[in-house]
């Protein structure tokens, strides 16, 4: 009941990889029932490919390491894959299922944080453009005249705006001395 209630995913496998439980948040998220997957490997079914496509080769995999060393892994920026062929961000655990001291399978948890991927691209994104722009504008004040600077201002206005004259006063402190 606790498995099954949890908003996390939850996919039970065995010493080969094969799936043996996928609960309701699982199923959710992957658009797979656990009939479907009941069996098949966990890699095969969930964690083919990279992101690109490029094959991502099992004997590489964090959760083929618990399997052969019995050790937790944590992984905060990684892919799975839905039904429909389509990847999905998560950060999971996977830990050993024990009996006596033989592995006799593991357990992934897993959360899917592909918003807060999008998030964080969105953000790097903005910030990048910001630093881009502070940069061009640094250059720009760098290599020209006060003088030349107003004059870019005032034609970027005309041509923004269109107005029929414009008028571009500037306050010079000296000039009340």
């Amino acid at each position: 009941s606790l498995l099954m209630s949890a908003k996390e995913g939850l996919v039970g496998i065995d010493k080969d990889g094969k799936i043996t439980f996928l609960n309701p948040y699982a199923q959710e998220v992957t658009g797979f029932t656990e009939d479907e997957v009941l069996g098949r490997t966990f890699h095969e079914t969930f964690h083919h490919s990279w992101m690109d496509g490029i094959p991502h080769e099992e004997e590489n995999s964090p959760i083929r390491e618990t399997l052969n060393t019995g050790v937790t892994v944590r992984i905060n920026n990684e892919i799975f894959w839905k039904k429909e062929d389509k990847y999905f961000y998560v950060e999971y655990t996977c830990s050993s299922i024990k009996k006596d001291e033989d592995i006799i399978g593991a357990i992934i948890l897993f959360k899917d944080i592909t918003e807060k991927k999008k998030k964080e691209e969105l953000e790097n994104k903005n910030y990048n453009e910001l630093v881009f722009l502070s940069e061009s504008a640094m250059q720009f004040l760098e290599i020209h005249s006060k003088e030349e600077v107003y004059d870019y201002i005032a034609s970027s206005i005309f041509e923004f705006s269109q107005p029929r004259a414009i008028i571009v006063n500037s306050y010079n402190p000296e000039c009340l001395q």
